[in-house]
C-alpha cells in the first residue's frame, strides 16, 4: 500500500507528463491500473478526442477485447486521475490504485 506522499509524488508525476506531452514524439503507456476484467493505461500523449479541452493526456479503457479512447487529467487535492471516455464514461481512479510502468 503507498504511503500518501507517495500517492502525491505519482500525481505530481502525472501532472508533470502532462506538461511534457508536447514535447513527446514518441507515445508509450506510462501507468495502468487493473480490476476484474478490465486495464486502464495512461499514455504520455496529447488526448486524441477533440471535444475535451480540460484533460490533456490520452488514456485507454480495455475490456472484453475491446478498447474505448478515453483523456485523463491529474487532481492533486483528491490524490486522484480523472478520466473521459469517448462512449459517455467518467472514471475518478485513486492514485492507490495505479501501477506506474515508467520512472519520470
Amino acid at each position: 500500500m503507498k504511503t500518501a506522499s507517495q500517492a502525491m509524488l505519482f500525481v505530481i508525476a502525472i501532472l508533470l507528463a502532462m506538461v511534457l506531452a508536447g514535447t513527446v514524439a514518441n507515445a508509450a503507456p506510462i501507468a495502468v491500473a487493473n480490476a476484474p476484467g478490465v486495464t486502464v493505461t495512461l499514455f504520455d500523449e496529447k488526448c486524441k478526442l477533440p471535444a475535451v479541452k480540460n484533460l490533456p493526456l490520452r488514456a485507454t479503457w480495455t475490456q472484453a477485447g475491446k478498447t474505448i479512447e478515453g483523456c485523463f487529467g491529474g487532481f492533486t487535492e483528491a490524490n486522484a486521475i480523472g478520466i473521459y471516455f469517448e462512449d459517455g464514461t467518467v472514471a475518478v481512479i485513486p492514485a492507490q490504485a495505479i501501477k506506474p510502468l515508467v520512472t519520470l
